[in-house]
């Protein structure tokens, strides 16, 4: 399987695209569904809620990553 990501390449916008993995391999699953099973093996950096709060109350922050939106979660 990981043979395929390397043919696609970490240059391809695909290489991100959790919908382009899902048809790919032909998996009967909705990406929703899919993260909703492993969000618990994410974990956030201890400092970084603190440091964002801090750094929001003088500063406008903006959001960017090379992940797909699906895996960014914006409040």
């Amino acid at each position: 399987m990981e043979a395929e990501y390397d043919k696609v390449g970490e240059g391809a916008i695909e290489w991100y695209d959790i919908k382009y993995w899902l048809q790919f391999f032909e998996l009967n699953k909705d990406w929703r569904t899919l993260l909703g099973q492993y969000a618990d093996k994410i974990r956030v950096y201890p400092d970084a809620k603190p440091m964002l709060s801090r750094l929001k109350e003088r500063h406008r922050l903006i959001l960017t990553s090379n992940a797909g939106r699906e895996f960014s979660r914006l409040s």
